[in-house]
């Protein structure tokens, strides 16, 4: 049985697929032959060694545990690996440190998914990405990741406890909107924006932290949170 690619050779390939992509290390510009070797260097090298990465990092994908091809749906492009859908039974599910974003509705509806465990390695959760994960209770998103899509987490009624760390730069609008279990949420400070209604009807939302780097809120964040008793803004907030 052939070895399981490990998930250090896939962010290999797609590191290598990417520099080959944008020209780091290619041969002489003007693609000319080698005297008397008769082998081509230049743009032609480039194009094949674009064209091997691009087929070595299908191949590892395919070559990938039965488990992980069953549960996930991915895309790649210029090297970076984007999580598309799952059709996995739910539960606790861990994405791959191979990924760097999560795409847009790849978990769309997916009522049996618990928790997710999100690595560093991913930089953006794509719009509707958690939409209607209505079992879901918990989730840590890493400092990696810079921007949170447009309704992300919308109607995820069991949500509870919601973990950023610093580096997130802007929450879409309407991100955690319908969130209708979650009590209380804290705005890292490295938020800048905070998009409209991203906090619609959370009606058990009991109380908000905004700091100093935020410069712009949407319209009616906090529309229909019944239960909100304190916005809580830094003293160095110049803006609110």
């Amino acid at each position: 049985m052939p070895a399981i690619p490990s998930e250090e050779a896939f962010k290999a390939v797609a590191t290598f697929a990417a520099r080959h992509e944008h020209g780091l290390g290619k041969a002489n510009p003007g693609g000319s032959q080698n005297p008397g070797s008769g082998s081509q260097t230049g743009p032609q090298i480039h194009c094949d060694m674009k064209k091997a990465c691009l087929i070595l990092l299908g191949f590892l994908l395919w070559a990938a545990p039965a488990a992980v091809q069953a549960q996930f749906t991915y895309t790649t492009n210029n090297g970076a690996i984007t999580v598309a859908g799952y059709t996995g039974s739910g539960g606790a599910v861990v994405i791959s440190n191979f990924v760097s974003s999560i795409g847009v509705s790849a978990f769309y509806h997916c009522t049996s998914l618990t928790s997710v465990t999100i690595p560093s390695s991913v930089t953006s959760i794509g719009i509707e990405a958690f939409t209607f994960c209505a079992g879901l209770t918990n989730v840590t998103i890493p400092g990696s990741v810079t921007n949170i899509g447009n309704s992300a987490f919308e109607d995820c009624t069991r949500l509870t406890s919601v973990a950023i760390e610093n580096g997130l730069a802007s929450i879409g609008g309407e991100a955690f909107m319908d969130c209708t279990s979650l009590p209380n949420f804290t705005i890292p400070g490295s938020v800048t924006s905070i998009g409209a209604g991203a906090f619609y009807y959370c009606p058990s939302l009991t109380s908000v932290t905004i700091p100093s780097s935020v410069t712009n809120i949407g319209g009616g964040p906090f529309a229909l949170c019944t239960s909100l008793t304190a916005i809580n803004v830094d003293t160095n907030n110049s803006f609110y």
